[in-house]
């Protein structure tokens, strides 16, 4: 008889859980439909996307300077040579003034 009374407690602690798990299920869907309208609507909207786009902006740019090797930057003041990682070998060379011949 006892262990029949714990078998439908567990049963009961058990169907308690799965429906726990549902309620917090659907209230997480209700709240992250309403986060999504709150986002896409008014300045909040503006605002996210903006910050969205300035940030991948700033990391593609951080990205497409720093990856490939073989660029170089013009010059030791340039924001590509500034924002590099490695600053060994990517400055051009300045070029050397020719001379010009006069014709006789």
């Amino acid at each position: 008889m006892n262990k029949l009374n714990e078998s439908q407690q567990w049963i009961e602690a058990q169907q308690k859980q799965v429906k726990l798990r549902s309620q917090r299920s659907q209230q997480f869907k209700v709240n992250l439909i309403y986060f999504a309208r709150w986002i896409t609507s008014g300045w909040s909207g503006w605002l996210f996307y903006l910050t969205s786009f300035s940030i991948f902006v700033f990391l593609g740019f951080g990205f497409g300077v720093n990856y490939p090797s073989v660029i170089a930057c013009s010059s030791i003041k340039s924001y590509c040579y500034l924002l590099r990682l490695d600053k060994t070998t990517l400055v051009i060379p300045p070029k050397p003034q020719q001379q010009t011949r006069q014709k006789n």
